[in-house]
């Protein structure tokens, strides 16, 4: 029982992480023409090949499950050239 409400957790993990990315790009790409950091750049530019720059009022759920999947399989951890300093679990 307790491994399969772990399953759960981890993908609503994935959801939460996946509404604060969106909400951290959008925040990071207000900053401009400040820049941050070039591994944060990579990962915004990776997310922004998936799902738009947020301009007008939308429905959100698509993109949201977008950067649920990103995180899931770790594409934003290889677009950030970090599967060194986090091990990524085979599927």
């Amino acid at each position: 029982h307790a491994a399969r409400r772990l399953m759960q957790m981890n993908t609503n993990l994935s959801s939460i992480l996946g509404v604060e990315l969106l909400c951290a790009a959008q925040g990071v790409e207000f900053r401009a023409p400040l820049k941050t950091s070039a591994a944060l750049q990579t990962v915004i530019a990776h997310l922004r090949g998936q799902v738009s720059r947020l301009e007008d009022d939308r429905y959100l759920a698509d993109d949201i499950n977008d950067a649920h999947d990103m995180i899931s399989d770790g594409s934003l951890i290889t677009a950030a050239r970090l599967e060194s300093t986090f091990k990524l679990a085979s599927k």
